[in-house]
């Protein structure tokens, strides 16, 4: 099986992660049939790999402003909660 994320920033960059799972005996031969399934679809391999979540977590942290400048100010502010509708949760 084929797995496909899309992550997308407010700025718009985009990350389009594709990954596939096999049994760890097949590992190399996936491996290298996934590979040159990408190639035969003329996809670039990006050189400078990195993880999604620290990609996002980058962009965020260097947006992040406290509000009173402490590190005390950053655990006194509230979490904030998932949206309820109709007993389950709403994704924002």
């Amino acid at each position: 099986p084929m797995t496909a994320e899309l992550w997308r920033r407010p700025d718009g960059e985009e990350i389009l992660e594709l990954s596939v799972k096999s049994p760890a005996i097949q590992a190399a031969v996936i491996y290298f049939g996934f590979m040159a399934f990408l190639a035969e679809l003329g996809t670039e391999r990006d050189e400078n790999q990195q993880a999604k979540t620290r990609w996002a977590l980058e962009y965020f942290a260097q947006r992040y402003v406290p509000r009173t400048g402490s590190a005390e100010a950053v655990d006194q502010q509230p979490v904030p909660q998932p949206a309820v509708a109709d007993g389950q949760r709403v994704t924002p």
